[in-house]
């Protein structure tokens, strides 16, 4: 028994690709975009290459237990308990498979451009799919022949791990733990999804538990099916009032504020561009309400804000102030093309749009308006302000400025 345990490390040598695999899928697009420094973000984004390296664990797991059976070991007399034993069994494949992760996150943090706190959360999940995916395989690996059990668990594993995404209903998503559609800077990650993970995790493990211990056949067939079936109910429970991003609104309380009229409020993420930010709200909103609009009390970046009197927006670390100033405008003009009463081959909402972004400070050309935009919002700028506001009124009706 010893003898067997000192080869152990050698499993080693076939998990360390996985580390080379998570690094290029954190690198690249796939399958999901590199987030900005949110703390959340950053930790969902480098655990998505759980979805190959919960599998392939679970596959070296059961190849390691056929490696032990074969050998005779598990006949051999032994003080402690197969569970136990298995987890010692599987240090190296842990060890590996956390390797990976680590490098996944290694790769994020380059990209997002500075240091973050993983998500205490988020990690604690990874760990409970990955350890119990490696404990059914060592498992299965024990009570059948080394070849069907490798495959099996690698191609089914996979398939569970991988298929919900593209399947209905669309919470079923939420119960393997692979999230690739969280999280941005406005969300968190939900509780009851976090859960529901980690109780199919754990109906998982303890499936592989019992089929360590118990060696009838109607045993383990009760082992197998039984903990897996109620951890997919209880899961589903929990889930199946949620929709396809294991998500909530991020709590206003973590809003970072500045000013009164108007009020503004960013994520801490953003809070270095607070003061630049602010201002260009102020000025913007000031310039606006000459206009005749009316202009809001409070902007905030917390998408689920409600009244009249806010306005969500948002902006990332790199975003230029042009387009902030643009997302602004876009609150206050309504969407939707004209009718072809406007002017030809223009939407009238176009060139109010420039106009606000002139009023503003904010040159239309840097925004992406061409010159012909250009030169309508300057004849109208210099307009007395009773035909400005005026103006305003038939570009909102989706007339043509007076100008044309």
């Amino acid at each position: 028994m010893i003898a067997a345990l000192r080869r152990i490390p050698l499993v080693a040598l076939l998990v360390a690709p996985l580390a080379l695999l998570s690094a290029l899928i954190a690198r690249s697009d796939i399958p999901i975009r590199v987030p900005e420094a949110y703390g959340v973000g950053v930790t969902a984004a480098a655990m998505t290459p759980i979805f190959l390296v919960a599998p392939v664990a679970a596959a070296l797991a059961a190849w390691e237990a056929g490696r032990l059976r074969r050998s005779g070991w598990h006949l051999m007399p032994h003080v402690r308990g197969m569970p136990a034993i298995a987890l010692r069994a599987l240090l190296p494949v842990f060890t590996m498979a956390g390797v990976a992760l680590a490098v996944a996150f290694a790769a994020r943090l380059q990209s997002a451009g500075e240091f973050v706190v993983p998500d205490p959360r988020l990690i604690a999940k990874s760990v409970a799919i990955i350890g119990a995916h490696s404990y059914l395989g060592f498992a299965l690996g024990l009570r059948l022949p080394t070849l069907v059990a490798t495959s099996s668990i690698l191609i089914l594993d996979y398939a569970w791990m991988v298929l919900p995404v593209a399947s209905e209903p669309l919470w079923l998503r939420h119960l393997n733990g692979t999230w690739i559609s969280c999280c941005a800077v406005y969300v968190d990650v939900a509780s009851e999804a976090w859960w529901a993970a980690m109780v199919v995790a754990a109906g998982i493990a303890t499936s592989g538990f019992l089929l360590m211990r118990w060696r009838s056949t109607p045993a383990l067939v009760f082992g197998a099916v039984a903990p897996l079936a109620g951890a997919m109910f209880l899961a589903s429970a929990l889930v199946s009032s949620m929709g396809p991003d294991p998500v909530r609104p991020r709590s206003s309380s973590e809003l970072v504020c500045a000013g009164t009229a108007p009020r503004v409020c960013v994520w801490p993420e953003h809070s270095r561009r607070l003061a630049e930010v602010s201002g260009l709200v102020a000025s913007s909103a000031h310039a606006w309400g000459r206009l005749g609009f009316e202009v809001a009390t409070e902007y905030t970046e917390q998408r689920a804000a409600e009244g009249p009197q806010a306005v969500v927006f948002g902006f990332g670390p790199h975003t230029r102030p042009a387009d902030i100033v643009a997302g602004l405008a876009n609150r206050y003009v309504p969407r939707g093309r004209c009718s072809a009463a406007a002017p030809p081959l223009r939407d009238a909402r176009d060139y109010l749009r420039a106009w606000m972004l002139r009023s503003a400070a904010v040159d239309p050309k840097t925004a992406g308006y061409p010159p012909d935009v250009t030169r309508v919002i300057e004849l109208l700028d210099a307009q007395p302000e009773a035909e400005k506001r005026a103006a305003v009124e038939r570009l909102l009706r989706c007339e043509a400025p007076a100008t044309t």
